[in-house]
């Protein structure tokens, strides 16, 4: 890149700024243009070869903290400026590199995602970091992904090192935050025998509930001044609050609320996210007074069991100043009867207050705000048909006389109305009349949250009120009326009441909006030519071993990163990024392949894809990875491509040095697949004598029915893996332990096997059982059928089943009862039987399951199958029945008319989502007896919201178009939140039917 300075510009093309002439200019600028196109590039200075005090300088720039660095046009919002890290700093140049390594406080911010497979490494860079950092203050932040462990399957032995660093320096801690760690870390974290002096910020955030062990420094409490708080109760810390004086809780106790509160007597400010963790061993309240308290905020929980609000009984707050609550999921209508009296006993200075989606009736509003005369600022942001009354009498108080005045100090108001409110009573927010315009309180920003009407005309403003807004206006006082849930930039009901009356409307254009005409002449267009002239620069480039170590290091750790996006991809859902393998790693440069060699976790994924040709390399490599993986948990998968091996023609002495080396770290094997080797494959991979203690994963998937040759049979004890799936297997042949089996894959396996496996694993919660049955030939006619089996724990049933002749895999429901089940899933596309209703029915009569959810497709339910079986399903919400054509209108018939019509008792009482199938001759008048009883009192049978029909029929016919009323209907539905739409199968793809019958009556309209 050509690099130029303003002085080396030659004089004869030098710009006269100030010629009148505006050809000459614009020659002049054509000619300056020329000449830097055509200029020869002009040495650049390295950052090493400037000046120590220049580079000191520059560095200085870098490193200040949360401040603005560089001059900024007065137009342009000023932006924080992140502090670099200084594995940046110390890789610009050997100067900067000395001053970083020198410079304690830039070493003083640690953070670390906790890995187990580069647990080592993080310990030996939070050495690094506390080496460097001198005696200074710290702030630490360790976190974890959840992802990366369940429950609380991460181990702690791993962090030990670097737990004992981060406890060797808790003189030194500053800011200590423990983030989504697993529960029974935080006990280890118990600092050192100087305690915790320096601390000002302490967070204790668990992914879940933390009830094992306590978190207790070894000297004396930490008495930090912030503090955070989630999924803890406060009996498992020992915390010192006397010098607290801002709490952040996230799902913490009501009782633990109040204890925290009267337990720092310097408390300013609270916040209470997502209400209420229900304590299932709770605490008695004892009532709490605090006198610093100035600011709370709360979050209300959806829970009626965790009745978060509750918490207002047992305090009093005489210094609360600001108070902020949002109610939007909160249930319970009690709200009112709680606040008054809090506001009533606590006599507070309020300033300002937010109550968002109150749930307050009647004129308890009134009565909340009779307390508050102090209040600056309110916002009563709710609205719902059974808040009506209780904002009319609150706004009937705002605006006529009472004695004395209702919030007299007000300034600021944001409220919700209705279509009902007449916009003439504006001015009597702010003035007692319109004649002598004695104000009431100083009101000077006035917002309005208007219900726009669903099903009528909206309260539009005439001329009259327009003007009235503009004279509101004039006086300073600024009115603003905007929709309740209306899209953004089109919720301005003003500008939309303009549009309807035509009136013209003023607004005022702000001067960030204005246009500076003083910057478009061309003797400014020159000069910042000319400063991109003298700012170009030539770009270098880097060899990744020239780069410093720490450098190389980061970028390594970058790339090594597991299950993690490392890049910013533009679109909405990016690829997943993808670890990469060690063979790639160490073939970048000699300090990666050190470190790659030195990593065990690079080399415990294993994945072979067996070739006789190349048997005996995979075995060296297969040797390789288990030496490098040293002692860590396997992953290993091994392959084989069936056009390879045909019918047993893959031999099997190539292979025996790499199955006995497979075998000889079972101990290890933490996920063991193989998929379609030959079935006499399988009884070589017996193990070693110390078995499979590591095991979570297990895959037998041969590619052709696994029925001779052996039994897969480990030498020491059964496998025990918590995910077993299977596939062409027959289960005598194999010897597993199902004992804490969570998770059943299934592939073809007979009915009998899938009985079972679920008589064996008492702790199963999901079985997905695919293309159903495997015909077992070996068994005769006369065989004994399986026995009953009963299984509590589970919840998650999925069904693919087989064409239904010698493969009836719906058999299985016969000898199976599940009290636990809530989602079933059952796939009929290719069963041929007819028997599916008279099994399932007895099936669920039999188990008695809170089922949630249930999906039959292409089910052929005859007569009154379907309601026969959902008649003993009281709590399913969400229901899928697609028959087959040629039975519909056959079993749907009755299970339609018992949905339609009353039933004692009611036929599904909790279903919100129904898809089902209809005939050809179903009348679409019938459709608000989905939902409610009848259609003069509008009584909810049950609380339906989503309706999928599909219409068709066995003879293939027309479907039943919907005529005008019809659509209309759907129209009036949908105005009351219920969603309806209607496919029929004879349109072309089939298509949407409400569509194709709008099209219909506008082509016979227009007939």
């Amino acid at each position: 890149m050509a690099c130029h300075t303003p002085g080396d510009i030659p004089p004869d093309i030098e710009i006269d700024v100030a010629s009148n002439d505006s050809e000459t200019v614009l020659s002049q600028q054509r000619d300056l243009q020329t000449w830097v196109a055509s200029a020869e590039p002009v040495s650049v200075f390295r950052i090493g070869e400037l000046p120590s005090e220049l580079i000191a300088y520059i560095f200085e720039l870098y490193v200040l903290d949360d401040k603005q660095k560089f001059y900024r046009s007065p137009d342009t919002a000023s932006q924080p400026f992140t502090k670099p890290s200084p594995l940046v700093l110390v890789s610009v140049c050997k100067e900067w590199r000395r001053i970083a390594e020198g410079a304690p406080a830039l070493w003083t911010k640690i953070t670390q995602r906790l890995k187990e497979a580069r647990a080592e490494f993080q310990s030996q860079c939070l050495n690094i970091w506390l080496a460097r950092s001198g005696q200074l203050p710290l702030t630490i932040e360790l976190w974890v992904e959840i992802v990366e462990w369940r429950g609380e399957t991460l181990p702690v032995s791993p962090f030990m090192s670097l737990i004992d660093a981060v406890n060797s320096c808790s003189h030194r801690w500053k800011d200590l935050k423990l983030i989504d760690l697993p529960p029974h870390f935080y006990p280890l974290f118990t600092g050192n025998d100087r305690g915790t002096p320096a601390l000002e910020t302490l967070s204790i955030r668990p992914a879940n509930t933390y009830h094992d062990g306590t978190f207790q420094v070894a000297a004396k409490r930490p008495t930090p001044r912030t503090f955070e708080i989630s999924y803890t109760y406060l009996r498992m810390l020992q915390i010192d609050f006397s010098a607290v004086t801002e709490i952040t809780a996230w799902r913490v106790t009501a009782e633990d609320i109040v204890e925290m509160i009267r337990l720092s007597p310097v408390l300013e400010k609270l916040e209470w996210k997502d209400g209420d963790l229900y304590d299932w061993r709770p605490a008695p309240f004892e009532h709490a007074t605090n006198y610093s308290l100035k600011w709370f905020f709360l979050k209300a929980a959806t829970d009626p069991e965790e009745n978060c609000l509750r918490v207002f009984k047992y305090l009093t707050l005489p210094a609360l100043r600001h108070f902020i609550c949002e109610f939007d999921e909160y249930e319970l209508d009690d709200a009112g009867e709680i606040l008054v009296p809090f506001f009533n006993r606590s006599r507070c200075p309020l300033l300002d207050i937010a109550l968002y989606g109150a749930p307050i009736h009647d004129t308890k509003l009134v009565d909340i705000f009779q307390h508050l005369p102090t209040i600056q600022e309110a916002i009563i942001y709710s609205f719902s048909e059974d808040m009506q009354d209780g904002k009319d009498s609150f706004c009937r108080a705002l605006l006529c006389d009472t004695n004395p005045v209702l919030l007299p100090a007000l300034t600021s108001l944001t409220i919700c109305v209705d279509s009902g409110f007449d916009w003439i009573q504006l001015p009597y927010f702010i003035y007692d009349d319109m004649i002598n315009l004695t104000r009431k309180r100083p009101l000077t920003s006035l917002e309005i949250v208007y219900e726009y009407p669903g099903d009528g005309p909206a309260n539009f403003l005439d001329k009259n009120h327009l003007g009235l807004i503009r004279w509101l206006r004039d006086q300073g006082i600024d009115v603003a009326i905007s929709i309740a849930s209306g899209p953004p930039g089109q919720n301005d009901f003003i500008a939309l009441s303009n549009e309807v009356s035509g009136t013209p409307y003023h607004l005022d254009i702000s001067r960030d909006m204005e246009i500076d005409v003083a910057r478009m002449d061309l003797p400014a267009q020159t000069r910042e030519l000319k400063n991109w002239v003298g700012s170009a620069h030539p770009s270098s480039v880097f060899r990744i071993g020239h780069l410093p170590l720490e450098v190389i290091s980061y970028i390594f750790e970058l790339y090594v990163l597991d299950d993690e996006q490392r890049l910013n991809y533009p679109a909405a859902t990016p690829p997943p990024f993808e670890k990469p393998s060690p063979l790639v790693l160490i073939s970048v440069c000699r300090y990666w392949r050190t470190v790659t060699e030195a990593t065990p976790q690079l080399w415990t994924k294993i994945s072979h894809c067996l070739q006789e040709a190349g048997a005996e390399f995979q075995t060296h490599h297969l040797n390789v990875w288990l030496h490098r993986s040293g002692q860590l948990p396997l992953t290993i998968k091994l392959w084989a491509q069936v056009v390879n091996w045909g019918y047993r023609t893959l031999s099997v002495p190539p292979f025996l040095s790499f199955i006995e080396a497979v075998n000889g770290c079972s101990h290890r094997w933490k996920d063991f697949r193989l998929i379609d080797l030959p079935h006499h494959f399988y009884p070589l991979f017996i193990g070693g004598v110390q078995g499979t203690p590591m095991l979570e994963f297990l895959s037998i998937q041969p590619a052709e029915d696994y029925e001779e040759g052996g039994n897969f049979e480990l030498v020491a004890s059964k496998p025990a893996p918590r995910i077993f799936e299977i596939s062409h297997t027959y289960l005598r042949h194999l010897q597993i332990n199902f004992c804490v089996v969570t998770e059943i894959i299934a592939w073809r396996v007979t009915a009998e096997d899938i009985v079972e496996m679920i008589r064996l694993s008492p702790m199963l919660e999901k079985l997905e059982w695919e293309d159903g049955d495997l015909p077992d030939w070996e068994e005769s006619d006369n065989a004994a059928a399986p026995a009953p089996a009963i299984n509590h724990s589970l919840k998650r049933f999925s069904l693919k089943c087989a064409t239904g002749e010698d493969e009836d895999c719906l058999r299985v429901f016969r000898f199976l009862t599940l009290p636990a089940l809530q989602h079933l899933d059952c796939q009929f596309e290719d069963y041929d039987k007819d028997e599916g209703g008279e099994i399932l029915a007895s099936f669920f009569e039999r188990s008695c399951c809170p089922l949630v959810e249930i999906a039959l497709r292409g089910a052929p339910m005859l007569d009154f199958d379907l309601l026969e079986t959902f008649r003993h399903l009281p709590t399913v919400q969400n229901a899928n029945i697609l028959v087959r054509d040629e039975f519909v209108g056959k079993g749907t018939d009755s299970f339609c008319y018992s949905l339609l019509y009353k039933t004692d008792p009611v036929l599904l009482p909790s279903l919100k989502s129904l898809v089902v199938c209809v005939d050809t001759k179903f009348q679409w008048i019938q459709l608000p007896y989905f939902f409610y009883y009848d259609m003069i009192t509008l009584i909810k049978k049950r609380p339906l919201a989503n309706l999928e029909i599909l219409c068709g029929s066995s003879d293939g016919g027309l479907p039943n178009y919907l005529d005008a009323n019809d659509l209309g209907l759907i129209q009036w539905l949908s105005d009351r939140g219920i969603n309806v739409s209607i496919w029929a199968a004879a349109l072309p793809q089939e298509g949407n039917l409400i569509a194709a019958s709008e099209e219909m009556l506008a082509r016979r309209r227009d007939f």
